[in-house]
Order: structure tokens, then C-alpha cells, then sequence
């Protein structure tokens, strides 16, 4: 049994530890705050280039399959951000034309950079500081590949990266695991002889049956 001093030292050291990760999460989320600031301006110039990256038409094909959930809900709110990052009105409307729709019309030549700022649009307006906090693959994914067009991440946006590789290796590891176990049954099943009476699994309704 703990002495009372051992106990009291046990919280003290439990108590130490959370106001640690209390600093830090309060240190992360400002962080993120001043991040998306930075993000969203630097997306904002990426789209008035003049031209896309040579992979941008690609990744938007991909990325409309892979992110399919928050694109679709920002489509469904008229994708608000994509307009801003585009920098035409974000007029939000579920039944008349939109800003976005508009500009796409009447500037033919850049439909690519219209289809990626939806695109972008959708995925940004998804994240938050949870993104940091609980990284999915598809999160560092996605930052992973606005670095890969020149963005500079920040240390808090780096931890989305990293925590996304965790992710995907973990789940690499779960799909592993479930694929032994059903090849093992796979070869236990196949082994397997109702009719063979010095097997553990002898069936002996089958052999009286026959």
C-alpha cells in the first residue's frame, strides 16, 4: 500500500504532467489560429497564379474521390470559401447561380484554377484546431501536398502531417492483421475433414450420416 507521501507525490507528478499538456494545447491552438491566417492568404495568392501546377489537374481528380465528404457538404453551402479564395463575392445560395459559377462562365481559361478552388475550398473549410489535435491520413495528405506547391508549413501544421503517416501506418497495420487472421482461417477451413476421426474438429453426425 502507498504511503501517503508516495500518493501525494504520484499527483503532484499526474498534476505537473496535465498543466504540461494543458500549456501546450493552449500554445498549439493559438498557433493554429495565426497558421490558417497565413494558409488561406497564401491560398488565396496560389489560385491568381496564372497558371496551375503541372499535378493540379491530377490532384483534383483524386482529391475529389479522397475528400468527397467535405467537398460535397461545402458544394452543398455553396462552398463560401472557394469564392473568397477565388476573390469573387461569396454569395451563399442553394438554388440561384453563384458567384463561383458565374466567374467560371465567364472566364473559360480558368476552369482549372475554378475546379481546384472548390476543391481547396471544400478541404479548408473542413479543418480546424481538431485537425491538429486528432490528424487523419487524409489531413496530412492534404497538407503534405501544399507543401509539396511551395507552402511553408508551421511547426503546428507539421504535426498534422506527421500524425497523418502515423495514421496511415496504423491502419496499414490493422488491414495486415485482419488479412493473417483471415488466411489463417482460410487454411483452417480447408483443412478441415468432418469424416477424419483422428482430427480435434471430427464431425460424427457427418460420419454417421454417411
Amino acid at each position: 500500500m502507498a504511503r501517503p507521501q508516495q500518493r501525494r507525490g504520484r499527483v503532484g507528478t499526474y498534476d505537473r504532467r496535465g498543466k504540461a499538456e494543458r500549456k501546450t494545447l493552449i500554445a498549439n491552438n493559438k498557433a493554429w489560429a495565426s497558421a490558417e491566417v497565413v494558409r488561406r492568404e497564401w491560398l488565396a495568392e496560389f489560385l491568381s497564379r496564372k497558371t496551375m501546377p503541372k499535378d493540379a489537374q491530377q490532384w483534383v481528380a483524386v482529391a475529389l474521390t479522397r475528400h468527397r465528404q467535405p467537398i460535397g457538404h461545402a458544394l452543398g453551402e455553396s462552398n463560401s470559401l472557394a469564392a473568397t479564395l477565388l476573390g469573387v463575392d461569396a454569395t451563399p445560395s442553394y438554388w440561384k447561380q453563384t458567384a463561383i459559377e458565374e466567374y467560371a462562365a465567364a472566364h473559360p481559361a480558368k476552369a482549372l484554377h475554378v475546379a481546384v478552388a472548390v476543391t481547396l475550398g471544400g478541404i479548408e473549410a473542413s479543418t480546424s484546431k481538431g485537425t491538429w489535435r486528432s490528424p487523419s491520413e487524409r489531413d496530412g495528405l492534404y497538407f503534405e501536398q501544399l507543401a509539396a506547391w511551395g507552402y511553408g508549413l508551421s511547426e503546428v501544421e507539421q504535426i498534422v502531417v506527421d500524425g497523418g503517416k502515423a495514421d496511415a501506418a496504423q491502419s496499414a497495420a490493422r488491414a495486415e492483421s485482419i488479412r493473417g487472421t483471415a488466411a489463417d482461417d482460410t487454411e483452417h477451413v480447408s483443412d478441415f475433414d468432418p469424416f477424419d476421426a483422428e482430427s480435434d474438429d471430427y464431425d460424427k453426425t457427418a460420419a454417421f450420416e454417411s
